[in-house]
């Protein structure tokens, strides 16, 4: 890793580096509840990490809702991200980026996120909002370096002078004002929904490059994985556990091909007995699950119960099931233990033939269900435990 030792020309001489620092306010991390947007763009940020070679490290819950470390030739950037998904009922306008709480200096947005820039090294801002910004500022949303972006232009100047206007000669750390900020964010926007289907195709990419098959349930079940890797590092406790907050690039990415390749060298029946014994279930119960996997298979070969399109409809819904389960286990929605969660998801699984009994002809055996339900498990598509942070 390379030492942040290029300071920024703007900065104070007096300005520390920002790993010398401490964080002003980590209120946020105390009750983080409803923070499932952040999270998904704190997720889009760790893949375009490791899809690149630029951003070298992803801050969570630290000097701002996200930091990023980015490597520019010679030297590193810290780039502050705020992130807002808010319930607004209109765009993004300079007065709601720049409206203070209780008339507070320093307690807008925009303020706020000017504040970070303490540190010795060379800074830049980003907003990501659910909804995008009006008519006015919306050329935020050009790259830094476009011609339209020129503290020279019309456009920018009639920015500047708005948000100079509403917060006067508020300023950061390093003496920079709004002109600074201006100059160096980036305005992005979209839907949770578009965030997450994104990040998929981002997850799905970084399969193939790394020669693993892209699954979709595999795609869906380590995006989770990542999901609660995340979550885990903006809620942990900056006091005792710094580290974990900062997820590194290589780190992340052997974690993640781990993650995606569980237990090479066991057979599949080898990984579902594993998994079992750690959710608890005895013996009786792991010599169950072999059976009904195996009978599984065999209906897949030679079909005695259901036609071919059953068969690939209902092998279909099991994994959605299990999915959806296995989130909210993840997400603590679910607080039941290895064994407990193995029963709710036999219950679930179980009860696919009824949810679906006027759209599929065939009802199928219990057994083809939970066998699916196994054999999903034994390709390290699913687990009855909560997720490794």
């Amino acid at each position: 890793m390379v030492a942040l030792n290029n300071p920024s020309p703007t900065a104070t001489p007096s300005a520390k580096s920002i790993r010398d620092l401490v964080p002003q306010d980590l209120g946020g991390i105390i009750a983080r509840r409803g923070f499932a947007f952040q999270d998904h763009v704190t997720a889009k940020f760790c893949l375009d990490m490791l899809l690149g070679d630029q951003i070298l490290e992803v801050w969570c819950e630290t000097y701002d809702d996200i930091v990023l470390i980015w490597q520019e030739s010679t030297f590193q950037v810290v780039e502050f991200v705020q992130v807002k998904k808010e319930n607004l009922d209109q765009l993004w306008s300079p007065s709601t980026l720049c409206q203070r709480k209780d008339r507070t200096l320093g307690t807008s947005i925009l303020e706020k996120n000017l504040s970070r820039d303490c540190c010795r090294e060379a800074v830049r801002f980003r907003l990501c909002t659910s909804l995008p910004p009006n008519d006015v500022l919306n050329p935020l949303t050009l790259p830094v370096t476009h011609s339209d972006r020129q503290s020279s232009t019309e456009v920018i100047k009639k920015i500047a002078a708005d948000l100079a206007g509403r917060i006067g000669t508020f300023e950061s750390a390093n003496r920079h004002g709004t002109d600074f900020w201006i100059s160096n964010v980036v305005w992005e926007h979209a839907t949770e929904d578009g965030i997450r289907d994104h990040n998929r195709v981002l997850l799905h990419r970084l399969l193939e490059a790394n020669q693993i098959p892209a699954y979709c349930d595999t795609v869906e079940s380590l995006y989770d994985n990542l999901l609660w890797k995340v979550k885990s590092a903006a809620e942990a406790d900056w006091q005792q556990h710094k580290a974990q907050k900062m997820l590194k690039r290589g780190e992340l990415l052997q974690w993640l091909l781990a993650t995606a390749t569980p237990l090479p060298n066991l057979t599949h029946e080898e990984r579902l007995i594993k998994k079992l014994r750690d959710a608890g279930m005895d013996d009786v119960a792991v010599e169950s699950a072999k059976v009904l996997r195996r009978q599984y298979t065999v209906e897949l070969r030679q079909p005695r119960y259901l036609d071919t399109k059953s068969i690939s409809f209902y092998s279909d819904q099991v994994p959605v099931v299990l999915h959806r389960l296995r989130s909210e286990l993840d997400s603590g929605r679910r607080q039941e233990n290895g064994s407990v969660f193995h029963h709710t998801c036999i219950e679930s699984v179980m009860d696919i033939s009824r949810v679906y009994r006027s759209e599929v002809a065939d009802k199928p055996p219990d057994g083809f269900l939970l066998g699916c339900m196994y054999e999903v498990t034994a390709r390290c598509r699913h687990r009855f435990i909560q997720a490794n942070p």
